[in-house]
Order: C-alpha cells, then structure tokens, then sequence
C-alpha cells in the first residue's frame, strides 16, 4: 500500500509540471509531491514505519493547507479531472510498476483533454466571488434622517446574490457603527445599545482602514457612502477613502467639494459660461460684524425676492425665501447656523413669478449621460424640506412638459455642470426655467449639481433614470461598476517616481 502511495505522490508530481491549465498552481503541487518524497532534511516522509492511514492522513492535511480551501478533501485534490491535466496516458513513473495491472490509488488513468470534465468545486473561487459591499450611512449633517431612509431603500433593493452587504451607520455624534448597532441605528433608535456592547470604530486617516481586521476595511470591495451634507458628501469621507485606496461610490474629493459648496460651484459654472441667477457670497463672521454694509451689498447687487442659503448644506436645509428687507435678518442668521459660507441668489422671474423647478439625473464617469428631464410642483412657495420629506402636495412630473429643443439644451447643460464640477459616479442637476411672458421668451438658469441625491426608492434621482429605463437594482449595479472602473482606472497614475 504505501509503496502505491509513493508512486502515486511521483504520480502526481509529474502530471502537475506537465499540466498547462494553471502553471504557476501545478507548480506549486508539484514541488509540495517533490518535498514528500524528497524533503530537505533528507528523511523521507513516505517510509516504511508510517502506515497507510497515518500517510493519507498527513498528505490530505498538507493538500488542505496548500490549496487554502479548509474543507477540501484529498481524494478531490488529487483526482486528475479537477487539474484539467493534458495527458492521455500514465506517466513514466506509473508504468515502472512491478505489476502492470497495479493502478495509482489517487488517479484514474484515462481521461482526455478534449472532454470537459466535471467539476465538482470552484477551482478560483476568487473569480467569482460576491463583492463585499460597505453601505454607510447617518453621519453629523443636518440630513441624516434623510440618508437614513435613503439607504434603507438600498438595502432593500441591492442584490445579495450578487453582493455581501455590511452596513455602516455613523450616529449624529460621530460614532461609527457596524452589524446589528448599525441596523439599530437604521431602524430610528435613539439609543442603538450601551456602550460597553456597543462596536464602535475608532478611525484614523490612514491606509489602515483597508486592513482585513481594520474598522472600515473589513476586506470590503466597494464603499456606497450614502451620506448627504456636512462630512459626507463635501469630500471629507471621499478623502478617507482615497488615503484607504478603496473603491468607492460617487465623485471624488474635488468633485464633492465642489458639489456641495455653492459659492465655489458657481465659480465654476461662470467659467464654463453656464447661465445662472445673480447671486451674491458672504462668510458667517462679515454678517455678524457688520449686517448693516451686509444688506446694502446684497440689495445693491440683487432684486427682492431672494434666496438665502447656507453654502454647504442639501435637501433645503436652513433655506429661506426672503420677500423683503423686514425678513433679511432672520434668514441671514438662519443659514449663518448651519454654515459658515452664505449664498444669497436673486428669485427667477421678479416678484409674483413662480419659476418651473426642473431636474436631471446623471451618471457616468469620464463618459456621463443624462437621464429625462423631470419637473417637481412644489406644494409650498417652493420645494423646501418639509416639501420634499413631509409634505405628500408637492407633484414630480417625469417627464417634463418641454419641447425638444428645451429639452436637449437642459441635459446638454447638466453634463457641462457635472464635467465643470469634476463629478463622478452620479449627480442630480437642477434648473429653475422663468416662464415665458408678454414679449420674452422663457429662460433656463442653471441652479446646482448635488453629488449625492436623495436616494430612496422614490426620489427624483431614482425616478428619473427608472423613466429612463433603468430599474432601482440596476441602477445599484451600474453605480457600484463605476466605482470599480474609477478605482481601476485610478491605478493606472503613478503616485512617485520610484
């Protein structure tokens, strides 16, 4: 028996170098074969004090190790149809046998490279392996119950057949949470748990967050950072990432930064040649000191009503239509709450004129493409938070009631303001369209780009690409493929010159 084992290990060996499927894998087996029968010390582990059990024992143990699969039994390792092996007959080695009718244990001699073999096992589970996905979600902006409800519908909807889901919640105090506190954290609790059960992650701005055992790591594939507003979608978390070197979903540092602060985003629109409202930008400290130079530099440069708007904040947040001198103050210190940069933009259209609220989704990345052009009727004077999350008046209307001129110079807009901002990944783009009146013609004023909408199952950004002809689930798959193509690409720069 164990002079048959010896044969089969040289065998086996042989065939191993003489595979051509996987060279580097048959390598490998067949050097482990060679140091069996011939190991470094000299000792050979084939000898005649080892019974046959305690062999196969310690040979299937080592093919356990070398293969990596915990589970894999030796009679699989060995079995030629799981190598794919190229030959037709025994190898020299089997035909040496002293009795020709003896056959290896471990191997069946005839089979043949041109019918394709049964595998029972994945050979390279990697290849098709399920990406880990990392969904994080809550964070300390003003929007956090809206990314909340965004990233329950994602969780809902993503594919787990495709993906392995790991959900990251972030409190309002910062905490960052992982497995069941951040479901507890999902599902609306005040408290997720006490702290001395609690899985807090402490992070740091390192590449060790990409460890296996690291805190946001966990040997995740894709980050969806579904986070609206301060520190999540200003390019904060996108800079954490990129120092991480993980994939990750949306635009990049610049492309957020750009995307959420409102005075440098019109900047850029102005540069392109983008129309937009007259608009005029303060800081929170020149308010306070002096409110009264303040206001005459807003009055002189822009027309009651205006808009007052903290600069990096979403979803309407501490946002103010203000008719008159009499309610500047207060909407002035309102958005001075919530950011320390203040937007003060001129009402489409004049007094009495109610401008069409338009809106397009695009995605992509170095190659964006915009969906159909929806409209939103808002129910209040206009689409201002309560709108938008607690108010069922407001009404999408998708698509637009435009012609097609009207409509192609909008979505050829919205790629021009997602290329100005460096975008990536997806953005909403929103217009305001002042109406056509006696003797003028309607026009179309650019107003933001969002680089991370709202993204339940119901928003407009969702909504826009399903008219488009995109599914929720499709439009999950399509944006976690544009990270991984934008982190593959990535790769290709050159950090150092080394």
């Amino acid at each position: 028996m164990l002079r048959s084992l010896e044969i089969s290990v040289k065998h086996f060996a042989a065939m191993s170098r003489a595979s051509t499927h996987s060279p580097k894998r048959n390598v490998g087996w067949a050097s482990f074969a060679d140091q069996l029968l011939h190991p470094p010390g000299g000792r050979r582990t084939i000898d005649g004090q080892k019974s046959s059990r305690s062999f196969f024992k310690e040979f299937a143990e080592k093919c356990r190790i070398l293969d990596g699969q915990k589970k894999h039994a030796a009679n699989q390792v060995c079995h030629p149809t799981h190598h794919n092996l190229t030959t037709n007959s025994p190898s020299p080695a089997t035909q040496k046998l002293k009795n020709p009718q003896q056959k290896p244990t471990f191997f069946q001699p005839n089979f043949s490279a041109h019918k394709k073999p049964k595998i029972s096992r994945n050979l390279y589970p990697d290849m098709k392996k399920k990406l880990r996905i990392g969904i994080l979600f809550g964070g300390r902006s003003g929007e956090h119950e809206v990314s909340l409800l965004s990233a329950a519908s994602i969780l809902k909807a993503i594919d787990k057949k495709k993906y392995e889901v790991v959900p990251i919640g972030i409190t309002k105090q910062g905490q960052w949470l992982t497995s069941t506190e951040a479901q507890h954290l999902l599902s609306g609790e005040a408290k997720p748990a006490p702290i001395k059960q609690t899985k807090a992650i402490q992070l740091s701005a390192s590449a060790d967050l990409a460890q296996q055992n690291g805190a946001l790591g966990q040997r995740l594939d894709v980050i969806f950072p579904v986070l609206h507003g301060t520190f999540g979608e200003d390019g904060t978390i996108q800079g954490l990432f990129e120092l991480a070197d993980i994939a990750y979903v949306g635009s990049g540092v610049l492309g957020s930064a750009t995307g959420m602060d409102k005075a440098a985003m019109k900047q850029l629109f102005s540069a392109t040649g983008l129309p937009q409202t007259p608009h005029v930008a303060l800081i929170r400290s020149e308010w306070k000191a002096d409110p009264r130079r303040c206001t005459k530099l807003i009055e002189k440069k822009l027309s009651y009503p205006v808009f007052v708007k903290p600069a990096n904040l979403g979803s309407s947040v501490g946002i103010s239509k203000v008719h008159d001198r009499s309610e500047l103050a207060a909407a002035m210190d309102l958005a001075a709450s919530f950011d320390r940069k203040l937007v003060i933009e001129q009402g489409v259209g004049g007094p009495g004129v109610k401008p069409r609220e338009l809106e397009v989704s695009v995605l992509g990345n170095d190659s964006p493409e915009a969906s159909v052009v929806g409209e939103i009727v808002p129910g209040a004077e206009f689409y201002d938070y309560e709108a938008k999350y607690h108010s069922n008046t407001s009404v999408p209307i998708i698509p637009a009631k435009l012609s097609k001129s009207e409509t192609k110079k909008i979505r050829e807009m919205a790629i021009a303001a997602f290329r100005a901002c460096d975008c990536a990944g997806l953005a909403r783009v929103d217009f305001l369209m002042e109406p056509a009146r006696k003797g003028k013609k309607s026009r179309i004023y650019l107003n933001e780009i969002n680089s991370m909408p709202g993204f339940t199952s119901i928003s407009m950004y969702p909504k826009l690409w399903e008219a488009s002809g995109l599914s929720y689930k499709q439009l999950i798959d399509r944006l976690i493929a544009l990270a991984v193509e934008r982190q593959k690409e990535k790769q290709q720069t050159q950090f150092s010159r080394v």
